[in-house]
């Protein structure tokens, strides 16, 4: 896994941009990079999912560790643009992300 910082002077957050396998290791090397940038003063961190190419539980285990740190230090960490793999792997370990709209019957 690759972790690309973005700074974008008109965004409230630091963007860092997840490439590659989402699996135990790269989980704890985005824990322990997250836990940097807070470290160097960063509130806002958000997370671009578009470029992980595979996930599995680990990895989905460690988004929630690092949204458990960011919880705990008082910071923010937003997430977005999950990749197919990804989403596959959040299926698997959380249950059914159902989110098409639902329709009320008339």
């Amino acid at each position: 896994m690759r972790l690309l910082t973005i700074h974008t002077p008109d965004l409230p957050a630091l963007v860092v941009e997840v490439d590659g396998r989402l699996d135990a290791v790269a989980a704890h090397d985005l824990h322990r990079a997250t836990s940097q940038l807070y470290a160097d003063g960063h509130q806002h961190l958000h997370l671009d999912l578009t470029r992980v190419s595979e996930a599995d539980s680990d990895g989905v285990a460690g988004l929630a560790r690092c949204n458990r740190q960011a919880v705990t230090r008082g910071r923010v960490l937003t997430w977005s643009r999950c990749s197919q793999p990804l989403l596959e792997a959040l299926h698997a370990t959380l249950g059914t992300l159902d989110h098409r709209p639902r329709l009320d019957p008339a």
